[in-house]
């Protein structure tokens, strides 16, 4: 039992402090020097032209780049794709606690301390590859096919409420490689494919199925739900957030 009240207070510690760096990392605009010749996206300096961008900005002086104003390369996708698949901490933050809960949720009594904590370890990996395969699909390869940008819009509105339903709204809507508001084709069709790769290497247990069609379409339901808490709660007040605690 001991060695289990450690691991939990591992994976505790790992995602209070994964959590204070995933708010700066959901930034979705970044201010750069040298404009209009590079801007960092995530960190990697792209070279920006102004026929680059989706609306040329009056003053093309202006640091301050809205990244869903890129007009993206396949390639510059799927290294975004790859990006989130593989750096963004909420890849390792959300599937820790995932695993926790179904690990506390299962409640194996039949099984001993290191069983336990094999089987977390065990849970932990399973739902990180969904995690990272729906990261993939959504950021890089989806948005590819569809000619469509992944990058979040955030909201010019004031107001809590306008700026709930604007992020929300962007799970569902996004826009296209011309600047134009499409419908989510990315997002929808890689939350999807994820929860139906899952089945690869999900595993059914005593208490619940996680393997069909039904757990695909359920996960594929919370893919959704989870989109749009995030949306609200990171993409769009995730700054607000970092700000009010670097000024405290």
């Amino acid at each position: 039992m001991k060695k289990w009240r450690l691991v939990l207070q591992f994976f505790l510690a790992l995602i209070i402090s994964l959590f204070t760096y995933q708010a700066s990392f959901s930034q979705e605009i970044e201010k750069v020097e040298g404009f209009p010749e590079t801007v960092k996206i995530y960190g990697a300096p792209v070279k920006i032209l102004p026929s680059r961008l989706n609306n040329q900005p009056d003053d093309l002086q202006n640091p301050v780049v809205p990244k869903f104003q890129l007009k993206l390369s396949s390639g510059e996708k799927f290294k975004y794709g790859l990006e989130r698949a593989f750096i963004n901490p909420s890849n390792y933050i959300f599937p820790a606690i995932k695993a926790i809960r179904q690990e506390i949720d299962e409640n194996r009594l039949n099984k001993d301390t290191d069983d336990k904590v094999a089987d977390g370890l065990s849970r932990y990996a399973i739902n990180y590859g969904t995690s990272s395969s729906k990261a993939l699909l959504v950021s890089g390869v989806y948005p590819i096919l569809f000619k469509q940008n992944p990058h979040y819009k955030p909201s010019t509105k004031r107001g809590f409420g306008p700026r709930i339903l604007h992020a929300a709204s962007q799970v569902f809507v996004t826009q296209g490689d011309s600047g134009n508001l499409q419908f989510n084709y990315s997002r929808m069709a890689g939350d999807l494919s994820a929860s139906a790769l899952a089945n690869l290497w999900e595993r059914n247990t005593p208490k619940q199925d996680r393997i069909g069609i039904k757990p695909t379409f359920r996960r594929f339901g919370n893919m959704i739900t989870f989109d749009v808490v995030s949306f609200v709660v990171i993409k769009e007040f995730g700054p607000d957030i970092k700000r009010f605690f670097l000024r405290r």
